[in-house]
């Protein structure tokens, strides 16, 4: 039982989780956008109220998203120069 437990740990401790490309996350907004794209190039399309809500809220998720991708990105290039993620001074 010990055994089995320890092999679980030591496997999720060495083994790297394997994580998506990137480019499936840009593909993925690419799509969002496309979507509404369509919606704003069909002359036919007269949107409801609730349909301009969703667009509101993708516009909103969107935006927020945005900025939240933005901060990863920043500690991500602080790690790949070998820099702290968080610059604790600043918030001294």
């Amino acid at each position: 039982m010990i055994v089995r437990w320890f092999g679980a740990v030591l496997r999720r401790v060495l083994v790297p989780k394997e994580r998506p490309p990137l480019a499936q996350a840009r593909c993925q907004v690419e799509e969002a956008v496309a979507i509404l794209r369509r919606y704003e190039r069909d002359p036919t399309f007269r949107p409801s109220t609730k349909d301009l809500v969703v667009s509101r809220q993708i516009e909103h998720d969107l935006f927020y998203l945005a900025a939240t991708a933005r901060r990863l990105v920043i500690r991500l290039e602080r790690r790949f120069r070998g820099e702290p993620e968080v610059n604790d001074a600043k918030w001294s």
